[in-house]
């Protein structure tokens, strides 16, 4: 075999990397454009602690499409779709408050996808990713000061386009670029559920990416496929030299 066929070959077998095997690293940054809070259904002060208007905030969410698991409530839209993603892990910084999504028990991570879906008088093409946990009797510092009790804390990246086209289909393997989405943006929210307070807070975004990244499993043939093709190499040298020797002996 040729040593251009043996490399084919190689990485045919020890690279069949797709992007749906590759985790997913949503990133998301801009400023803090709007704090409001309503209590028992009420009006209550905006607060202004840890998170304040105009903080810049950075969204990082790490998820993988592979092992998303679709998840419709009640008669499926056939214009939407929502999809669990387990494992997913998030980090969210706004202003001096910063909060890690992976590590409590009640942890949901999700996303939804809108083609064509009936808003008014217009028609919406949409991705959303969404992450929320439950704390129950937690130690855990929050931005505002709500009070003990069973406290609900999500955080959710929008982009919606209102020109039907940037979305065709509302499968999670067919997730499009931020550029196609002409509306964008994050919320962040804080209940007590047995206060009743709730503060949200919305943000614009500055810049917004999806990257690929291979999982280590993926690394782990990218390297040994290297090392496949480099054995090949100097087998081949090898063999070359020893023709050498023949030729000249």
């Amino acid at each position: 075999m040729r040593m251009h066929e043996l490399l084919a070959v190689t990485a045919a077998v020890l690279f069949p990397v797709s992007a749906d095997a590759a985790v997913q690293v949503l990133t998301v940054t801009g400023h803090i454009n709007y704090i409001g809070a309503v209590q028992r259904g009420q009006p209550a002060s905006a607060p202004s602690e840890l998170i304040a208007l105009g903080d810049t905030y950075t969204l990082t969410a790490r998820f993988d499409p592979a092992v998303a698991q679709p998840d419709q409530v009640g008669v499926p839209d056939p214009t939407t779709s929502i999809y669990d993603l387990p494992g997913a892990t998030i980090l969210f910084r706004a202003g001096s408050y910063s909060t890690t999504l992976s590590a409590g028990l009640n942890l949901r991570s999700w996303a939804q996808f809108f083609n064509d879906t009936v808003s008014g008088s217009r028609v919406v093409d949409g991705q959303v990713f969404g992450f929320h946990n439950f704390y129950v009797g937690s130690s855990k510092e929050f931005p505002f000061s709500i009070g003990q009790g069973t406290i609900f804390e999500a955080i959710s990246a929008q982009a919606f386009d209102y020109t039907g086209t940037a979305r065709v289909n509302i499968l999670i393997s067919d997730i499009q670029p931020y550029s196609k989405f002409g509306s964008k943006g994050i919320s962040y929210s804080l209940r007590n559920y047995d206060t009743g307070y709730f503060a949200e807070v919305h943000g614009n975004v500055t810049d917004i990416s999806l990257a690929s990244v291979p999982e280590p499993a993926t690394w782990t043939l990218m390297i040994m496929g290297f090392g496949a093709i480099a054995a090949a190499t100097r087998q081949r040298r090898a063999k070359l030299r020893v023709t050498e020797k023949r030729l000249t002996a």
